[in-house]
């Protein structure tokens, strides 16, 4: 979208991994189309992007430097649209939020349950010969761990990074149009309530699976797949960010 000349703006939708990133990029993306912004895989055909904006949910990873400069013809072009992010808000994502040129969200649920998502996500990946970061969590304890070393200190980052929208993954399962409504009011644009709903509703479920490899998993898992020892060193080891997130303990 280009109005009157002026530069688009870059929204950058960071997340907790296994926690529902997917999900908000892709609401994101649909939404900021409903008003006549982007789509974020265009504008990475039209310019080249692929290097830079990777799989199919458009993973930017670090925002430095060299990112930018890639990103800056079709930001300059007038093209607002939005990429994905698990990582920290570089210097300069810090410098650009400030300015008003990025404009920054942040999704995370309880982290109990992304640990169990995260070792059950690990068991397939291993039984499929993949060697990654998931791949290595063998034990629902080395979850706990990549949690506390991995995860939480990308959501403290971006706790503490001013005008970034915080949203819970509970809070989108719950009530998805009224997250939109904040979400677009953060983001400055003025989408339908009709088209919340439409959102909301072609973006859940498991059609919604298919099309964009979201998925879809029931909060509380931990109370199911965690052990009680699993479940207390978890508590013990992350609690004072379970507590910050506003969930019971």
């Amino acid at each position: 979208m280009n109005v009157n000349g002026t530069a688009g703006t870059l929204v950058l939708s960071a997340s907790m991994e296994s926690a529902g990133s997917g999900w908000l990029f892709n609401l994101t993306n649909e939404m900021l189309k409903s008003v006549g912004c982007s789509d974020v895989r265009e504008v990475r055909e039209q310019y080249g992007l692929d290097d830079v904006l990777q799989w199919d949910n458009c993973n930017v990873g670090f925002l430095d430097e060299a990112s930018w400069d890639r990103l800056q013809p079709a930001i300059a072009d007038g093209h607002t649209f939005v990429v994905k992010s698990h990582r920290k808000p570089t210097a300069l994502a810090r410098r650009l939020c400030a300015e008003g040129r990025v404009k920054a969200t942040y999704i995370h649920r309880d982290p109990r349950d992304v640990v169990v998502s995260a070792y059950q996500r690990g068991k397939l990946r291993r039984a499929n010969g993949h060697r990654d970061s998931f791949a290595r969590l063998r034990t629902m304890d080395m979850a706990t761990m990549w949690m506390r070393s991995r995860q939480i200190p990308v959501y403290d980052a971006w706790r503490s990074q001013p005008n970034t929208m915080i949203v819970r993954y509970e809070d989108l399962s719950d009530d998805g149009v009224e997250v939109l409504r904040l979400l677009a009011q953060h983001l400055n644009v003025d989408p339908t309530d009709a088209d919340l709903q439409r959102l909301v509703s072609d973006y859940t479920g498991e059609s919604a699976r298919e099309r964009t490899g979201t998925h879809f998993i029931r909060g509380g898992r931990r109370r199911d797949e965690m052990t009680s020892g699993q479940l207390w060193r978890c508590n013990r080891i992350c609690g004072a960010t379970i507590s910050r997130m506003g969930y019971e303990p």
